[in-house]
């Protein structure tokens, strides 16, 4: 295919944004010539986002998305098909949107729905509101692209170098490892106009909130790996590790270690001494002890036992390390101690054997959360009838809780203790309570109505298919939500969109994951930071 040199609408340095490497070849010179001829036609269409999209040149960042989802095909790097696989594994089918008379999904091959898809998410990323799958502005955008990238696949050239950036091993180093999160989760094309926004709109936030921070940059650092290790994405709530994991097929135990960097260790803590291989620390408010290996951090020399340290710490491969953030406080008065926030993730500073008896206190809430209300979720009569149940659950749970510990004489639960539990009862109409396994007992204000809604088969007010919808998958935990669906198992769920037969019924758990990405994550494995004593 032919590309005219007029074209060449893009600097080079915009493609280097999207990638692992800071110089340009001729390989990088086609896509940049290819991306800039897609943005050439993307310029002939309609304007097809409004002005006050939340990223600078938006048409240019989707003519370099759509062209790197052509490189990554090309080049069997593997990230589409990640992605698409986890779709399959998680919802039964490899894309959303795609009906049943259409010709079957094969993974890894350049397809015009993988292009719908992608142009649907970026204008939703970009947008205040939510885009119809199947609307024509969505097809004509896709159309464009389908008639400059396919052309494209006889001779865009193909590069080693993704196969061997992304061969990870066992014994990587962890800032090596670290360096491909940073890459993957802020850079790679699905996540560069989804995370990549949200990054600096945070770090505004942060700054503008605190404008006493000394070192900004290590606030931005910090932020970084929130969405390198933690955040994560509307893409089927793949966080970048476990994404990265998939293109790249480390084991099973790799990709945990991985995975398990989303629980880091992050405030202050004193410092107490340092050894050949690590600095000794303890978290504030804290007695256990943390051994930080030196090779992730130099602490001054200047520093002395008692002085204060504000850093975040992660596990990996049997080592703790600094990640995110590291700045000298030194000493602090009694006062300013004590005003030192707790640190954020305070459960990994338990042993594993401490945590395994958090897991089967929780298992025992949910068997008594069942043999109270009968199911993981109940939608009461009224707020007397809910308040009602959840007293006769607290009475159970305790009473059990007393013989498991084999405790003699125990008296029943006072009302004090009972009216004390109660306190976290919605006096509310339409409050349901559920069970989330592996986590516990959660509240959703407004679900009868949304139950209520979803008995009506032919709604056709707007206002209330929308409330519908986004009730059901932005709203509603999705326990509810799975739950609510088995109940009434036929009734369609429209698109909330004036005038646009589109039943989203098929596609809800699709959606739920995109809206509320965060409840979709695997329960917290043990994960400690603490020296396991020879008891635990």
């Amino acid at each position: 295919m032919e590309i005219r040199r007029n074209l060449n609408l893009i600097p080079g340095k915009k493609w280097l944004e999207l990638k692992p490497y800071k110089q340009l070849t001729s390989y990088d010179h086609y896509y940049i010539k290819l991306a800039s001829r897609l943005l050439a036609e993307f310029k002939k269409l309609p304007p097809f986002l409004t002005p006050d999209t939340r990223m600078q040149n938006p048409t240019e960042v989707l003519a370099l998305v759509l062209t790197s989802y052509l490189e990554d095909i090309v080049n069997e790097i593997g990230i589409w098909r990640a992605f698409t696989e986890a779709n399959q594994k998680q919802l039964g089918y490899y894309l959303p949107f795609i009906e049943e008379d259409e010709e079957a999904y094969e993974p890894g091959v350049f397809d015009y729905r993988d292009l719908c898809y992608l142009i649907w998410h970026f204008l939703n990323q970009n947008e205040d509101t939510l885009f119809v799958p199947k609307s024509p502005m969505v097809e004509s955008i896709a159309d464009t692209a389908w008639n400059v990238l396919e052309p494209a696949l006889e001779d865009a050239p193909e590069t080693d170098f993704y196969r061997e950036y992304l061969s990870l091993t066992e014994d990587m180093h962890f800032f090596e490892v670290k360096e491909r999160l940073h890459w993957f989760g802020l850079k790679a094309y699905p996540l560069y106009f989804e995370f990549g926004p949200r990054l600096n709109t945070d770090y505004r936030d942060l700054i503008e909130k605190n404008k006493s921070f000394a070192d900004q940059g290590e606030v931005l650092y910090h932020l970084m790996d929130e969405y390198a290790f933690s955040n994560p994405s509307t893409y089927c709530a793949l966080t970048t590790p476990q994404w990265l994991a998939a293109v790249t097929g480390v084991s099973q135990e790799m990709g945990q270690q991985m995975f398990n960097l989303r629980y880091r260790l992050a405030g202050n803590f004193e410092y107490q001494s340092s050894t050949a291989d690590h600095h000794i620390v303890r978290p504030v408010h804290h007695s256990e002890v943390v051994l930080v290996s030196k090779d992730s951090a130099t602490i001054p020399s200047s520093t002395k036992k008692g002085d204060w340290i504000l850093m975040a710490l992660v596990s990996f491969q049997g080592k703790i390390m600094v990640s995110g953030m590291l700045a000298i406080l030194g000493e602090l008065s009694e006062r300013e101690k004590q005003d030192l926030p707790p640190i954020q993730f305070p459960f990994s500073m338990k042993s594993e054997a401490e945590q395994t008896l958090s897991w089967e206190m929780i298992e025992e809430h949910e068997i008594d959360f069942r043999a109270e209300f009968g199911d993981l979720v109940y939608v009461p009569r009224d707020s007397a009838d809910l308040q009602s149940h959840m007293k006769s659950f607290w009475i159970r749970s305790i009473n059990r809780s007393n013989a498991r510990q084999e405790k003699a004489d125990v008296s029943p639960p006072t009302p004090e203790k009972i009216a004390r539990l109660m306190q976290h009862v919605p006096d509310a109409p339409d409050t349901a309570t559920a069970f989330v396994p592996g986590e516990g007992m959660l509240f959703e204000p407004g679900a009868g109505r949304i139950l209520q809604l979803l008995r009506e088969p032919s709604l056709t007010d707007v206002k209330l298919i929308g409330k519908l919808f986004g009730g059901l998958v932005a709203e509603l935990h999705p326990v509810v939500m799975d739950y609510f669906l088995q109940q009434v198992p036929d009734t369609p769920v429209w698109f909330p969109v004036k005038g646009i037969p589109y039943n989203t019924r098929p596609y809800l758990a699709f959606f739920s994951r995109y809206h509320q990405p965060e409840n979709y994550l695997p329960r917290v494995p043990n994960v400690t930071v603490v020296k396991e004593s020879e008891d635990s």
